[in-house]
């Protein structure tokens, strides 16, 4: 019989992290990437000498029978499993196989955005033996290294200590983004992440995330893991690191930070640097910026530099309901940002929600309208989804209309009664959510601006099947 090996930590990426869109009008824009914050966990614990790997389940067709298969092959010392809001449940559903059949002797931690919401909470429905509150690069090492009679020297720990729930204070964040190690990208099978060609240009498809938190407090985010400080990485380090990834084998990078450019000056200079460098790759700024943080000389050396793509959260087409979001942006500065993107030639990508607090079928309308008007390349909506601690979460909470704590229910994209809205029905918002995509991409003028624009770039095949599931 094979002798099982010897592990020091195992991350687990839940597979749920991409089914979650399976039934959404999104479904066929999803990019397959591997995730950038365990393979950047896994590097700062193999820094320590530490044996680490990585179980990335939502590439694998079998996710269960991967797990079993793994477990029966290994013997890790600690499985880290990170996860959000709606994955919570299969994390759940992970660590319970693991200590009832898979692996009784393995610590269970977990970590993300959700534990850190509800650590409590999570440790006393689940069998995790410790959960990590906010970032854990420095944390998580020093975890490895401690026995679980000394846990309560680790800042940022939610733990369990003679059948009670322990809680260490927090951690601090980490200062000095650039003395972070590259990610553990070689951990991945990089040429098996295909991302659709909606979404990209080249394959496969990495990621970076070159700052960590956001200035701006919208009432429908959770800030708690990275915060409302700036902190950043300087643009040389930034440069580096994308040089890094693409010697990986990536071909193109997708940037997944919060805001980009925050710091106007920064992002222009690391627009300058991969000029400089000479470097060929495609990249866009998926996760979005800010449409009152750009101006035309950063578009147009982002552009010079191989980006394609923008996006940018608008969310309404009310100013009211922007102002209420604390969002900061008025529908101007949204309409003179898409026209920046248009004249400098890149493609936009626009974000909408409905539901939100003061929301009506006229509001609805108007979220729908003024995305057809700024006539981005593709526009995006989604359901409000109140998360654990968001201020619109609490806002609900106050009013007792939170009616479901059913945590695989807090999909952005299902449009799920998880809450009871003052103004509009479960069915008028799930009908504003599919009436939105039919105005939008059904009308012929983007009809036929798509499609001369899909003749030209060699894709008429592939953005009519995405069409096609689209509204399928």
């Amino acid at each position: 019989m094979q002798k099982k090996r010897d592990i020091d930590l195992v991350l687990i990426n839940p597979s749920t992290s991409l089914k979650v869109y399976a039934k959404s009008r999104i479904k066929a824009a999803i990019p397959v990437i591997p995730l950038y914050s365990i393979a950047l966990m896994a590097a700062e614990v193999r820094a320590r000498g530490k044996i680490v790997e990585i179980l990335n389940l939502p590439v694998i067709e079998d996710p269960l029978a991967e797990l079993a298969s793994y477990f029966e092959r290994t013997r890790p010392r600690v499985a880290g499993i990170t996860f959000t809001t709606p994955l919570y449940p299969e994390a759940a559903q992970i660590a319970g196989l693991i200590r009832n059949s898979l692996s009784p002797e393995t610590v269970l931690i977990g970590g993300g955005v959700h534990p850190t919401s509800l650590p409590e909470e999570t440790l006393a429905e689940t069998v995790f033996d410790a959960v990590f509150i906010g970032e854990a690069d420095e944390t998580l090492p020093d975890f490895l290294e401690t026995e679980p009679q000394d846990w309560s020297s680790i800042p940022g720990l939610a733990f369990r200590e003679n059948g009670q729930i322990r809680k260490t204070e927090r951690s601090e964040q980490v200062k000095d983004l650039d003395r972070l190690p590259f990610p553990a990208w070689d951990l991945f099978d990089v040429p098996s992440y295909l991302s659709p060609r909606i979404t990209s240009r080249r394959n496969p498809v990495g990621s970076i995330i070159t700052s960590r938190g956001c200035v701006h407090r919208c009432i429908y985010c959770n800030k708690n893991v990275l915060g409302n400080k700036f902190r950043a990485l300087s643009a040389e380090r930034v440069v580096d690191e994308m040089e890094f990834t693409l010697k990986s084998g990536f071909r193109e990078i997708h940037v997944w930070d919060d805001q980009f450019s925050t710091n106007l000056k920064r992002a222009k200079h690391i627009c300058e640097l991969i000029i400089e460098r000479g470097l060929d790759f495609t990249w866009n700024i998926f996760n979005g910026i800010r449409v009152n943080s750009l101006d035309e000389e950063f578009l147009r050396l982002a552009k010079r530099a191989g980006c394609y793509s923008i996006s940018f959260g608008i969310e309404s087409g009310n100013q009211t309901l922007l102002d209420t979001l604390q969002k900061g942006i008025t529908l101007d500065d949204c309409r003179r940002a898409l026209s920046l993107m248009k004249r400098v030639g890149l493609e936009s990508v626009t974000y909408f929600m409905i539901g939100l607090p003061g929301e009506t079928e006229q509001t609805m309308q108007q979220t729908i309208d003024f995305a057809c008007e700024l006539n981005a390349d593709y526009a995006k909506v989604a359901v409000l989804v109140p998360l654990p601690d968001t201020e619109v979460y609490y806002m609900f909470e106050r009013e007792n209309r939170i009616i479901s704590r059913e945590w695989s229910r807090y999909n952005f994209h299902l449009a799920e009664k998880i809450f009871e809205h003052p103004n509009l029905s479960q069915e008028q918002m799930t009908k504003a959510y599919y009436r939105f995509y039919r105005q939008f991409y059904l009308r012929p003028s983007y009809i036929g601006r798509h499609f001369i624009k899909s003749l030209v770039q060699g894709r008429l095949l592939h953005d009519f099947y995405y069409m096609i599931r689209t509204f399928s």
